[in-house]
C-alpha cells in the first residue's frame, strides 16, 4: 500500500482542508447514503451525526445507540490526543472518565458494530490510526509503503498524509472497507 503525501495549512475543521475534502469526496461520491459522523464538529457531511457541543452526549454513548449494520460510511475524526479530548470535555463543563487507549478501542468496536459488508470508514488522526486488522480491516493501497496481514473484516484501501509545517503534526487519512 502506498500513501499520497501532500502539504496544506492546518485547520481544526479537518474536512475543510482542501486535500482532505478531495479525499472524502473521492470516497463518498454519493451523499445519498447513511453517513455516520460521531464527532461532527464543523462538518455537515454526515446525515446521522453527533455534535457533543449540541447533544452533550459522549460519542461512545451515542454510537451505542445506533442500530447495528446501518452505516454505509463512517467518518471517524475524534479529537486526536487524550489532551484534546479532555480539553473538549472541560470546555463544555463535562466530565471525562477515560482518556486511555481503551476509550478509542471501544469507539472502534462500535464503528465495527454499526458497519455492514462494504461500509467505508474514513479515519483521521495524527498517527496511522485506523479501525484495525483485529477488527477485520486490512491495509491495501496508498507513498509510505505499509504491509498488513489480511485478517478480520476490513481492508485499508487508501491513505493520505497531509503535512502542515514544522510546528504541526501531520494529519493521516485512511480509507477502509468492510469485507
Amino acid at each position: 500500500m502506498q500513501f499520497e503525501v501532500t502539504w496544506a495549512m492546518p485547520n481544526k475543521a479537518t474536512f475543510s482542508i482542501p486535500p482532505i475534502k478531495k479525499f472524502i469526496d473521492k470516497w463518498i461520491p454519493d451523499k445519498d447514503v447513511v453517513i455516520v459522523d460521531p464527532f461532527r464538529g464543523e462538518s455537515d457531511i454526515g446525515n446521522l451525526t453527533n455534535d457533543i457541543r449540541e447533544t452533550r452526549i459522549d460519542s461512545l454513548v451515542w454510537l451505542k445507540s445506533i442500530p447495528a449494520g446501518i452505516a454505509d460510511v463512517v467518518l471517524f475524526d475524534p479529537p486526536y490526543t487524550p489532551r484534546q479530548l479532555k480539553e473538549c470535555y472541560n470546555s463544555l463543563g463535562l466530565s471525562l472518565h477515560d482518556t486511555t487507549a481503551g476509550y478509542w478501542a471501544k469507539l472502534r468496536d462500535e464503528v465495527v458494530r454499526i458497519s455492514h459488508k462494504g461500509t467505508i470508514v474514513l479515519s483521521f488522526g495524527y498517527g496511522a490510526s485506523h479501525i484495525g486488522t483485529k477488527r477485520g480491516y486490512d491495509i491495501e493501497e496508498g507513498l509510505i509503503v505499509l504491509q498488513a496481514e489480511k485478517q478480520g473484516e476490513f481492508d485499508i484501501v487508501d491513505g493520505l498524509m497531509i503535512l502542515h509545517g514544522s510546528l504541526h503534526n501531520a494529519t493521516i487519512c485512511m480509507a477502509e472497507v468492510k469485507r
